[in-house]
């Protein structure tokens, strides 16, 4: 129940947002904004989970599984089996993030090569030629383009 109350909540949260959005005005102004991702992931990533979430407890609890007690019928062994198998993948997720953070941070400053993007040798336009991290107003005024060359074929 709890989910699908979670679901109603999330999904009036979207709802307000979405009437927010729908004066031009306001929609011209924060178009492109965090305000347009924030109002898509509560209508639809964590509204619609939550959704899915309720479904399954609806019917799972329909089909028959009983709620807190230690041991299940051997019926829904295998989805049991199934959950722990997501949640080992979970831990491993998280455990692998860690480890990555803890690389990093550890790892000290490195530099990145000047163009990391290996088209040294004879760049044509202007983002193969910027230099990595870019500077602060990279380009004073736009550089003139001589060649049209594409890389791809």
């Amino acid at each position: 129940m709890l989910f699908a109350v979670g679901f109603i909540f999330l999904f009036t949260i979207g709802g307000l947002t979405g009437i927010v959005l729908a004066n031009s005005g306001l929609d011209i102004a924060l178009h492109d904004t965090y305000y347009v991702v924030a109002h898509f992931h509560y209508v639809l990533s964590m509204g619609a989970v939550f959704a899915l979430f309720a479904g399954f407890h609806y019917w799972v609890g329909l089909s028959g599984m009983p709620r807190r007690i230690p041991d299940y019928p051997d019926a829904y062994a295998g989805w049991n089996a199934l959950s722990s198998f997501g949640s080992y993948i979970s831990v491993v997720g998280i455990c692998r993030f860690f480890v990555v953070v803890t690389i990093t941070s550890s790892s000290g400053k490195k530099k990145c090569a000047p163009s990391p993007w290996a088209v040294e040798q004879n760049p044509t336009t202007p983002e193969w030629m910027v230099q990595s991290p870019p500077a602060f107003h990279t380009f004073g005024e736009l550089p003139a383009i001589k060649e049209t060359k594409s890389y791809v074929k």
